[in-house]
């Protein structure tokens, strides 16, 4: 049981069951106390009340835990890669909050700078010399906000200094472009053949990359008529890593529109008559398809609608403008709020009733009919070929 001494002039001493003795005071309309630490004699204590109340005649006091953190020389640095190893977070995740706290904090005059010591001003300065792409510069900021919450969180500052205003909006150039459906079936036939499938789900299913990649033979039905995603595929650090989707809401089956259903029956006879085979394995000898090969399928089969990259307004296709155009498409024919969160394989609102809103600027259009004419796939090819993808 703590015994408490009377109040004195300026702050109190208890004495705790242990024998030992704790300081504490109110300034500011709060109470304070050294952090992690007691006193072996009341004499002890008295002394650091006394010493406390120098700093506040003197205006040179900081809160107790500041000073702490100050004397130990914790930087941002420091501590920022502290909080991002004891977060749960996806392989995916801890890699690039790590990248960004090795290019865009360690490396910087903040990321020298004691957490403690760090001002509004230090912030504004690094955020201002941040040389670097707008979403990454977005990124960067609102982990180091994080960190710093963090901070004040665990009692190792008082306050956040990272208050920049739409320091955390990226602000890109780029704009995210959804397709009409003649044009979808126009980039598709002008694919490869070997990637017509990947283009065609992406575009009316939603199928983000890695969950295109993560696609086998049982996923897809007999006549291409649904898709199950149970899995994505990613490649980072130099391996392949199979898990779940994004969240739960990923797991899903999607209708195929009817157009589309011949050429997933042609990559079904493509890949042979194993359950696990990879639906869409690499040209290169990779397990999977990778990355690189499809975005450059895109961007090259982008180019017979005229987005070959000349200019800023008429950047390459890339594969996630396929989804985009998935979703806006869905919206179109007039899929509910939860139905477009079904397909996209989202577990909040806020994406579906953005592309119903889109929709709503656009002329109403519906999926092509099975008339529609895409070219088929590809056909099987010999031995020889097989052999060559792995």
């Amino acid at each position: 049981m703590v015994k408490r001494s009377k109040r004195n002039s300026w702050g109190r001493v208890d004495e705790l069951p242990s024998g030992r003795y704790r300081a504490s005071y109110l300034h500011r309309g709060q109470l304070w106390n050294p952090p992690r630490r007691t006193f072996a004699t009341r004499m002890d204590a008295t002394a650091y009340l006394k010493a406390e109340r120098a700093l506040i005649d003197a205006e040179t006091w900081t809160p107790p835990a500041q000073r702490t953190e100050a004397a130990k020389g914790v930087t941002v640095a420091e501590y920022a890669a502290e909080r991002v190893a004891a977060r749960t977070l996806s392989e995916r995740t801890r890699e690039h909050y790590e990248g960004l706290v090795r290019l865009h904090i360690a490396s910087t005059e903040l990321g020298r700078t004691a957490l403690a010591a760090v001002t509004v001003d230090n912030v504004e300065d690094w955020h201002r010399s941040l040389v670097t792409g707008p979403t990454a510069r977005a990124h960067a900021y609102a982990l180091l906000h994080s960190v710093m919450a963090d901070a004040v969180r665990t009692g190792r500052r008082t306050s956040n200094p990272a208050v920049v205003v739409g320091a955390q909006n990226a602000k890109s150039k780029a704009r995210i472009r959804a397709l009409t459906a003649q044009q979808l079936v126009t980039v598709a036939n002008a694919a490869d053949p070997a990637y017509r499938a990947a283009i065609l789900l992406a575009g009316t299913c939603t199928l983000r990359s890695g969950e295109l990649k993560g696609l086998r033979r049982s996923d897809v039905a007999a006549d291409g008529s649904t898709v199950t995603v149970n899995r994505a595929v990613n490649f980072r650090s130099g391996r392949w890593i199979v898990k779940a989707p994004k969240s739960d809401a990923g797991v899903r089956t999607i209708a195929v529109p009817a157009f589309v259903r011949p050429t997933l029956v042609a990559q079904l006879d493509v890949i042979g008559a194993a359950r696990g085979a990879v639906f869409f394995p690499g040209r290169t000898g990779a397990e999977y398809m990778t990355d690189w090969e499809f975005r450059r399928a895109v961007a090259e089969a982008g180019r017979s609608i005229g987005l070959d990259g000349s200019d800023d307004d008429h950047k390459p296709l890339r594969p996630h403008e396929l989804r985009h155009t998935a979703g806006t498409l869905a919206a179109q024919t007039g899929a509910t709020v939860k139905e477009l969160m079904s397909r996209l394989g989202h577990s909040t609102y806020a994406m579906a009733v953005r592309y119903q809103q889109a929709s709503a600027e656009r002329d109403l259009r519906t999926w092509p009919t099975s008339s529609t004419r895409c070219s088929p796939a590809r056909t099987r090819p010999d031995a020889a070929k097989l052999s060559t993808r792995g």
